[in-house]
């Protein structure tokens, strides 16, 4: 599944449709229930795929990412002062201005979060694990 086919309904339907109405415990018991039958999410080649397309974007998102560093003053007079540099900036919008690729990747870094909690969360030394990755970063 490629990030831009990531899809809420695919992302949330591993939760209980009510679940609001259950208590912690009851939650986690049908969440776990419902992921134990879970296959994988993603092929080795959906992963590869996903991986070129971070890969390939990455001078977009650290353009991206240059244009946050710059007070807005100063990038509005750079802008102003120089074509290229204007031109640039378009280019960041024009590759930034559709961000479902982006909200893609969110859900599935949201899948891969949920997917490692509910794994986790049968061990009884799962605080302790917690810790540790805590302090490994």
């Amino acid at each position: 599944m490629a990030a831009s086919e990531c899809t809420e309904e695919n992302v949330s339907s591993d939760l209980p449709k009510d679940w609001d109405s259950l208590s912690p415990d009851e939650f986690s018991d049908e969440l776990f229930a419902a992921m134990q039958s879970k296959g994988p999410f993603l092929t080795p080649d959906d992963m590869d795929k996903i991986e070129r397309l971070w890969e390939e974007e990455r001078r977009t998102r650290r353009c991206a990412l240059v244009l946050l560093t710059m007070p807005f003053a100063e990038l509005r007079d750079s802008v102003e002062q120089d074509r290229d540099f204007a031109g640039a900036v378009a280019e960041v919008f024009r590759c930034t201005k559709d961000l479902a690729y982006y909200k893609g990747m969110v859900e599935l870094l949201q899948q891969a979060n949920l997917w490692a909690m509910t794994a986790i969360a049968c061990r009884e030394d799962m605080a302790e694990l917690l810790t540790e990755a805590d302090v490994a970063d």
